[in-house]
């Protein structure tokens, strides 16, 4: 018995889409990154105290307005140097000089330390070239 060359066809192309598609649904492997600095920087004001309190009506005018800081790390990979900022403003500390493991997907960098576990998102916020930075 003879089946028709359409459909084995059809079956040979739906074969190759069904092992192509794992392929590019497929998420990045981590990689390996070492943070190397951490930093205090300004990222705003709190919205309850101070003039900004007074101009936004949150009805607490007669405190001083505090200028929020923001943990920055500098995660250095094997090409490329990462300026990072965590995207929870609470999120906590990441050791200095510990290995991590980071993927990036669109602007933001997913780290875990190198055992698994603290999963956390961080906005890139600046990233250059490893070779350029030894140069200056």
């Amino acid at each position: 018995m003879r089946q028709p060359a359409i459909s084995r066809s059809l079956l040979s192309a739906l074969l190759l889409a069904a092992m192509a598609l794992p392929a590019w649904a497929r998420k990045k492997p981590y990689a390996r990154g070492v943070i190397t600095q951490m930093q205090s920087s300004s990222c705003g004001y709190d919205a309850s105290s101070g003039m900004l309190s007074t101009v936004l009506g949150t009805g607490n005018s007669g405190r001083k307005a505090k200028i929020m800081l923001c943990k920055n790390y500098t995660l250095r990979a094997a090409d490329t140097i990462y300026t990072i900022r965590p995207k929870d403003r609470h999120a906590r500390l990441l050791p200095v000089g510990v290995t991590v493991l980071y993927r990036v997907d669109h602007d933001k960098l997913k780290v875990k330390l190198a055992n698994g576990k603290d999963k956390k998102q961080y906005y890139v916020l600046a990233e250059k070239p490893a070779a350029q930075s030894q140069c200056q």
